[in-house]
C-alpha cells in the first residue's frame, strides 16, 4: 500500500523510520537530558525548556507546551519548515534507502481533483449558487455528498497549486487528464471555473471523467472523449445503480433527468450522457440488471436496446412520457408513483 502524503510504500516509510534512531536524529540538532527511559530538552517550536520529550521505545516526541509531537518524519517537517515528501527524502538519505519512483495513477489524480472540488463546495463561501443551482435540479444534502459533486470558483490556479503543492503531480499530468487549460497568455489556468464539477464513477470506484457546468452560463461542458475515455463505454451513476440491488434500472439521458429522479428517491437509474444507449453500455447492465427501463425523449429509437435485450434475456420495458417531451415534465405532471410501482412490480416477478 502507497502512503497518501507521498505516495511512497508503507513499507518502504517504516523502513526509513526504523533505521533513523530518533534520539540520535534530534541530538544532533539539539541538547537532550536523559532521564529514565526518556530524553528531555527544549521544545524546538514554542522554546520552552523541559517541557520536550522524547521516547526512545516508541522512536516519538511530544511537547507538553505546545502539543506538538509525532515521529522523526513530523520532526524534520516541523523543524525544518518542508513537506512530508521532503522530510522522507532526507531520512531516506542518512538511512542510506533509495526511494522508488512511483508516479501518481491517473486514478489517484482523479480522486484527487475529486476530492478538492468536493470540498470546495462544502468550504467555499462563493458555492452558494452551486448549491442553489443544485437544489434547483432537486438534489440536496446526502444526496450531493452520494454524487460527489464538487465545486470551483472563478479563481484562476487555486486547483494547480493545490494539485502541485500539496500533492505533488506535474503539470504535465493535470493537462494530460483535461484538468488544466492555457490561457490567452499562454499560462497554465484552472480549467473548470465557476462551475459545477460533476465526476463520474465507474463501477470499482475509478473516476473516469468530469463534466462541468459553468453556472453563469447556465451550460454544460462534457469531458472529451481521448484513447483513455470513451463516454459511450460508461454510464452516469452506474455505480450508485448497482448498488440498489435493484433486478431493473432506469435509463434517462441528461444529467437534469437523472437528478430529478434521483432526488425522489429512485437509485436504481443511470444516465448515458447521450439521445441513445450504446451496446458496450448495455453490456455493463446486463451483468447486474435483468430489466431495463428507457424513460428516454419520444425521438429515440428503442428498437436496438429491445433488440439487444431479446437477445441476452432481458426485459426492455419502455417507460411512456405520454405526451410529455421529456421525463422532467413528465414526473412534474404524473408524479413519481406510477414508475415505482412498475420498478416494484418486476422486483415480485423476477
Amino acid at each position: 500500500m502507497a502512503n497518501s502524503k507521498g505516495l511512497i510504500p508503507a513499507d518502504v516509510i517504516n523502513e526509513i523510520k526504523s533505521k533513523n534512531d530518533i534520539v540520535n536524529y534530534i541530538s544532533s540538532k539539539q541538547e537532550l537530558f536523559e532521564r529514565g527511559k526518556n530524553y528531555h530538552g527544549k521544545c524546538p517550536v514554542c522554546g520552552k525548556l523541559e517541557s520536550f520529550v522524547v521516547y526512545p521505545e516508541t522512536n516519538s516526541f511530544y511537547c507538553f507546551a505546545c502539543s506538538l509531537g509525532g515521529d522523526i518524519i513530523t520532526y524534520v517537517m516541523k523543524t525544518k519548515n518542508v513537506d512530508y515528501k521532503a522530510a522522507v527524502s532526507e531520512l531516506a538519505n542518512i538511512a542510506e534507502i533509495t526511494l522508488p519512483e512511483i508516479k501518481p495513477s491517473s486514478n489517484n489524480l482523479m480522486r484527487d481533483a475529486a476530492m478538492f472540488y468536493h470540498s470546495q463546495l462544502k468550504t467555499n463561501s462563493k458555492a452558494k449558487s452551486a448549491i442553489d443551482q443544485l437544489h434547483a435540479w432537486g438534489i440536496k444534502g446526502k444526496t450531493i455528498v452520494q454524487l460527489g459533486i464538487g465545486f470551483h470558483d472563478n479563481s484562476f490556479n487555486c486547483f494547480i497549486e493545490y494539485m502541485t503543492k500539496q500533492k505533488s503531480y506535474t503539470i504535465a499530468q493535470l493537462e494530460e487528464a483535461n484538468l488544466i487549460t492555457k490561457s490567452s497568455k499562454g499560462n497554465f489556468c484552472d480549467k473548470m471555473r465557476n462551475s459545477i464539477i460533476i465526476p463520474t464513477i465507474d463501477e470499482d470506484g475509478n473516476i473516469v471523467c468530469f463534466d462541468y457546468y459553468i453556472i453563469d452560463k447556465a451550460q454544460l461542458y462534457k469531458y472529451p472523449n481521448s484513447n483513455k475515455f470513451a463516454r459511450s463505454n460508461h454510464l452516469y451513476s452506474f455505480n450508485l445503480a448497482v448498488r440498489s440491488e435493484k433486478k431493473s434500472v432506469i435509463i434517462v439521458s441528461s444529467y437534469e433527468d437523472y437528478f430529478k429522479l434521483f432526488g425522489l428517491g429512485i437509485t436504481n437509474v443511470v444516465a448515458t450522457y447521450l439521445p441513445r444507449i450504446t451496446n458496450v453500455q448495455l453490456d455493463l447492465l446486463k451483468k447486474h440488471f435483468k430489466v431495463v427501463m428507457p424513460f428516454l425523449p419520444q425521438y429515440v429509437n428503442f428498437s436496438a436496446c429491445d433488440q439487444y435485450c431479446k437477445s441476452n434475456e432481458m426485459f426492455c420495458e419502455d417507460i411512456r412520457l405520454q405526451g410529455c417531451d421529456s421525463p422532467i415534465e413528465y414526473l412534474d405532471k404524473y408524479g413519481v408513483d406510477a414508475i415505482l410501482e412498475k420498478v416494484a412490480e418486476f422486483e415480485r416477478i423476477l
